[in-house]
């Protein structure tokens, strides 16, 4: 599954002199899809994705921006025309609002794609804001509303056009819809210069500006995965998505962190999250046909991808609770174990990993 880079948000921008807009101006185009007869008017899909009116349930107004994934596809991306923006070193706000029932679907980003001219033909930075396994914020797929942001961007001199788009990832095997809504990039007619203290989450979209005291770099766009512990040779056969060890084959999650327990509450367990999957691409392994995957204790019901099979594939997403003990003072621990066989030698990859929920505070 591939997404369009992003710059990762940065640190607490402190003291920092920045040209700010005078009078806010939302410059993405037909942001609550008001406008809409087939389609939303100045959005259309990317390659075999499918873009719709949704007017089942909105956030506001009529109708929402409904993206669907198209075959085969673990990427759906919807995408604006481009928009001019004032030149100049100034702050913008970005927000939106989502809403999807399938739980296949693992990110959500809005994306904001800079260019050097107003007809957004000379790529100069990308930035994005989002939910899921490459974001901070944890990811809902309750079919409720949910909003992002606001965060800040800052723009630099360089940029004269952005576009903006909507995605979402899920395995490839799977389709799903997902509902965008109240889509702001808030800016202003005019750069004036002011001096600010802020503490807010802020991202460049284009190149470095000298006020930015702190680094960017490209973040991964995998998500997390857990192989095991094993001979490099088989450890492809049988992989954890959406989960890390925190040490060894341990992943560690305190009660209501939101970017290890999947309910986001304290509430005296952990829910994690992952997907079981076979036949991964990891260096030095190859497998030729996944024959089985076993995943232990049976009574969890963890889905397994559907076999066999010799190209990577995910079974439905798993959750696995670890309550704490000791009215909630003492740590909770789970174990589990996934066996998968391959059709040749080597035919075994055996893991094991141990989830340990630790109390909050």
């Amino acid at each position: 599954m591939r997404r369009a880079p992003i710059l990762p948000i940065l640190l607490a921008v402190a003291a920092t002199l920045a040209a700010t807009p005078a009078d806010a101006v939302n410059y993405v185009p037909n942001p609550g899809f008001e406008t809409c007869t087939s389609s939303p008017a100045s959005w259309g899909p990317v390659a075999m994705d499918v873009v719709g009116c949704d007017a089942a349930n909105p956030n506001a107004g009529a109708f929402s921006l409904g993206l669907q994934n198209g075959p085969n596809a673990g990427l759906a991306r919807a995408q604006s025309d481009c928009i001019a923006v004032p030149a100049g070193d100034y702050l913008a706000s970005t927000s939106y609002a989502y809403r999807t029932g399938s739980t296949d679907v693992v990110q959500v980003a809005l994306t904001v794609e800079a260019f050097t001219d107003a007809g957004c033909a000379s790529t100069h930075g990308v930035a994005s804001l989002g939910a899921g396994f490459s974001f901070g914020p944890m990811l809902f797929t309750d079919g409720q509303w949910h909003t992002l942001g606001p965060t800040t961007f800052l723009v630099d001199n360089q940029t004269h056009g952005v576009r903006f788009v909507a995605s979402f990832q899920l395995p490839p095997t799977s389709t799903a819809v997902v509902s965008f809504d109240d889509l702001s990039f808030d800016a202003g007619g005019g750069p004036t210069t002011t001096s600010t203290t802020s503490s807010t989450p802020t991202t460049t979209v284009g190149g470095t500006p000298s006020t930015v005291t702190a680094s960017t770099t490209t973040s991964t766009t995998q998500p997390p995965t857990f192989t095991g512990t094993g001979p490099a040779a088989t450890e492809c056969y049988v992989t954890l998505v959406g989960i890390r060890a925190t040490s060894g084959i341990q992943s560690d999650c305190v009660d209501g962190d939101l970017d290890c327990d999947r309910d986001g509450a304290a509430d005296g367990a952990c829910t994690f999250a992952f997907r079981v999957c076979a036949a991964q691409s990891l260096a030095g392994c190859q497998a030729t046909s996944i024959t089985s995957v076993k995943a232990s204790p049976g009574n969890l019901a963890m889905p397994v991808p559907p076999l066999p099979v010799a190209d990577p594939t995910c079974g439905a997403e798993a959750r696995v609770t670890v309550p704490l003990r000791r009215q909630g003072r003492a740590a909770g621990r789970r174990a589990l174990t996934f066996v998968a066989r391959n059709s040749v030698k080597p035919k075994l990859d055996r893991d094991r990993l141990k989830l340990r929920c630790l109390p909050p505070g």
